[in-house]
């Protein structure tokens, strides 16, 4: 998979390494709870490192600081390295319906 021109190489990498993170530990999960692909891997059309409300769980994953450590079907929990608590709450994901892309685009 080819890095999109947007986004820089060294958060490329983070990415990818975040991607199979996922889909080896908690793809079964968000499945369950009816996670869907633009929550897990979609990025804003046009400003893909700049619209966090449309970054979704696996762009939020690269974070080197942060750890996914559950998930449910409201939202998934981080921990950032200083043991603070992060939310992605699916229900404020793209709220105002922004033009969305995969990672992959």
């Amino acid at each position: 998979m080819s890095r999109p021109g947007d986004i820089p190489t060294v958060q490329w990498l983070a990415i990818l390494k975040a991607g199979k993170l996922f889909v080896n530990q908690w793809s079964e999960t968000a499945h369950h709870f009816g996670g869907t692909t633009p929550e897990i891997f979609g990025i804003h059309a046009t400003a893909p490192t700049r619209r966090y409300g449309c970054q979704g769980l696996v762009y939020g994953m690269a974070d080197d600081n942060s750890t996914l450590v559950g998930m449910n079907e409201f939202h998934a929990e981080f921990r950032t390295g200083n043991g603070a608590r992060q939310v992605f709450r699916r229900d404020c994901f793209n709220m105002d319906r922004s033009p969305l892309r995969m990672l992959w685009d």
